[in-house]
């Protein structure tokens, strides 16, 4: 019931925020197949149960049938640009997760593929149930209405996530901006950079790869990813560092100087980082471009090795396996 709720609450944002989308037009879905497994006694996982809505069954609440290819041809950037409104000239909005580490995907498809298109990212969602509905559509920073009835929620405040046993508070417990229980996603703690205590988040590392990024002439961002040189020991180097993994378009090659920006901008952003880099306790990072295609077959090596679903996959921002380290070194083409 409070999943439905939540899911009305939404579709109720998106049509005011949204008029054009209150009609008769049909919807067209993508997602992944479902991936089941079972444990040694052939139980199903939980986690790997399709959800409602990615079931074959909802299928012929959508247009798009069981499968859908391009016609091959030109693959030129400039070719797709836009693509989704000349496939779809009635095409009012598209409902996307778009922030935390599918941020840069976000991007990608709104400035490409589905140009001149708005986005909105309705729900806060995991496996266990629905967290939290978006009620600001057209506001870029994605922010969501905690729902109380529907998961029983823990919070622990940022400066006691080292200690090992924090105290944990309750929502009634917590202050909030007007009463309102509001959260936007920030951070995955496990994804934080950190070889002498630093703490680099994934938003603040991101933020600096994107200025980096504005000084590549041609350079668009595909994937990305970072690893602290204790896991990666296979390259040498005494100084503890960060190793930097990048996917682009329209670049083959990076000059030591655009290398060096990277470095440069996250001192800008962080002032601990500077510190550091200023004292020699942490070396200079280096930054390795890989072979197109290169995360795309990193994500299915991930996906083997774990129990997480196509559907709730999350590209790992920081490789805590040398492995996957090792994998993409073996791709540096630069």
């Amino acid at each position: 019931m409070c999943l439905h709720q939540g899911v009305t609450v939404g579709l109720d944002a998106m049509r005011r925020a949204f008029p054009a989308t209150d009609s008769l037009q049909r919807t067209t879905k993508f997602f992944y197949s479902p991936t089941f497994r079972q444990s040694e006694a052939g139980i199903p996982n939980r986690t790997e149960l399709p959800t409602p809505t990615s079931s074959r069954h909802m299928l012929n609440l959508y247009t798009t049938p069981a499968a859908w290819l391009l016609s091959s041809g030109p693959s030129s950037r400039k070719v797709f640009h836009g693509i989704a409104k000349r496939l779809w000239p009635h095409l009012h909005l598209v409902l996307a997760v778009d922030s935390g580490s599918n941020q840069i995907y976000g991007e990608m498809l709104r400035e490409n593929y589905c140009r001149g298109v708005p986005f909105y990212s309705p729900f806060y969602a995991a496996t266990e149930g629905l967290i939290g509905v978006n009620l600001w559509p057209q506001e870029p920073t994605r922010r969501y209405m905690l729902c109380p009835r529907s998961m029983f929620c823990e919070f622990l405040p940022e400066s006691s996530l080292e200690e090992e046993t924090p105290h944990t508070l309750l929502m009634e417990e917590l202050e909030f901006h007007n009463q309102c229980p509001i959260v936007e996603f920030q951070y995955r703690r496990g994804q934080m950079l950190s070889v002498r205590g630093e703490k680099v988040s994934e938003a603040l590392f991101l933020n600096a790869l994107k200025k980096a990024l504005a000084q590549w002439p041609g350079a668009r961002l595909i994937d990305y990813c970072c690893a602290e040189s204790g896991i990666m020991d296979s390259i040498g180097g005494s100084d503890p560092h960060y190793q930097v993994f990048i996917e682009l378009k329209g670049v083959r090659n990076l000059t030591e100087e655009q290398r060096y920006k990277l470095d440069i901008c996250l001192q800008q952003d962080s002032a601990v980082y500077k510190s550091f880099r200023f004292k020699g306790s942490i070396g200079p990072m280096r930054v390795q471009l890989v072979a197109e295609g290169a995360f795309k077959e990193l994500r299915k090596r991930m996906m083997a090795f774990s129990n997480t679903s196509p559907n709730t996959f999350k590209m790992h921002r920081v490789l805590r396996r040398k492995e996957y380290g090792d994998f993409l070194l073996g791709k540096t083409i630069s």
